[in-house]
């Protein structure tokens, strides 16, 4: 079957629908097309094609997709939160023809073995993943090479830092890639246009963890910052002491951070696959419970987060997926 960017009006029906062309969702119908060209395949997606917009294939403008009025991100509006001083987060994710890889920083990381190891699912364990993590690889960086792929669709490389300019700045911030705290995003009405409730849960871990880890990177930040040769100040034995702060400094702290703490995207989890008796929406094959034959592959089955970009985890998925479609479809792979 041929390649169209609309529906043709003779196609009536077709063999697999696929609602999202995300990262995942465009791997999926990429790799079924290659299995079978007979099979047709319907990708589904609210957003813009990217083909030939300097926008996208430029990675300086990046930061233009999270601006208010974007048309390549859908904005999920957070309610008030009391744990964030009741602001509201606003979370973007990508809405465009390839998903967020489409408008990322084209900053790629992996998660750790432990981090898939944790999902605890049959066939999702670190070394299930690792071979679908090397295929739509072509790496150009350093380490072993048989944890990397050579032939896939993808160039793996290092920037070149020579290519900045020299300047006079630094910047430190803090993630936290392993968070205590739960948000939630539920369906808020019967109607597709009623907005979901979004909340964030920025810090709303009953044991405070979350907010105790960002004041402790605050505190290492700057103790790492001082020690350094850059920092404007004359060498003495004050300068190895560390800084000593009270009570009252940790909540002046803590009051700043529920003031500005922010997203950096990467949202996961929502259709977590799992058990159904454990609040599972997907099982490991990806079918959602009590729905015939509609499946999942996105970043939204992750079961925990991921210390990482999560990019390529969300390839990964996409490739498992397809594997997995083209075995449930008896297809022959070329």
């Amino acid at each position: 079957m041929g390649l169209y960017t609309e529906l043709p009006q003779d196609v009536q029906e077709v063999d697999v629908i696929i609602a999202g062309g995300g990262t995942a969702g465009c791997i999926v119908a990429a790799r079924l097309a290659d299995a079978d060209p007979d099979l047709s395949v319907l990708v589904i997606e609210e957003g813009t094609n990217n083909l030939g917009n300097p926008m996208i294939s430029k990675p300086a403008f990046c930061y233009t997709h999270a601006l208010p009025g974007g048309q390549t991100t859908r904005l999920y509006k957070g309610i008030k939160e009391p744990n964030i001083a009741g602001r509201e987060i606003h979370v973007h994710s990508g809405a465009i023809l390839r998903g967020g890889s489409a408008i990322n920083m084209m900053m790629y990381t992996r998660g750790q073995r432990s981090d898939y190891d944790a999902w605890q699912t049959p066939g999702w364990s670190a070394d299930d993943m690792l071979h679908y993590l090397k295929k739509f690889e072509i790496y150009h960086g350093l380490g072993q090479q048989a944890y990397h792929g050579d032939d896939g669709p993808i160039h793996v490389s290092d920037g070149d830092p020579t290519s900045v300019p020299v300047g006079q700045y630094i910047a430190v911030s803090s993630f936290t890639v392993y968070p205590y705290s739960r948000g939630h995003i539920h369906i808020s009405g019967p109607l597709l246009d009623d907005e979901p409730e979004f909340a964030s849960g920025f810090f709303s871990d009953t044991a405070g963890l979350d907010i105790k880890k960002h004041v402790w990177a605050y505190k290492a930040q700057r103790e790492i910052i001082r020690r350094m040769a850059c920092y404007r100040a004359p060498p003495s034995p004050e300068a190895t002491r560390r800084i000593a702060y009270t009570a009252e400094d940790d909540a002046v702290l803590e009051k700043w951070l529920r003031e500005n703490v922010n997203t950096t995207w990467h949202s996961l989890g929502t259709c977590r696959m799992g058990a159904r008796a454990e609040m599972g929406v997907v099982d490991p094959g990806r079918g959602v419970y009590g729905v015939s034959g509609l499946k999942i592959a996105d970043m939204s089955i992750a079961l925990q987060n991921v210390a990482a970009n999560t990019a390529s985890t969300a390839m990964a998925i996409g490739e498992k997926a397809a594997d997995l479609f083209i075995r449930e479809l008896g297809l022959a792979k070329h």
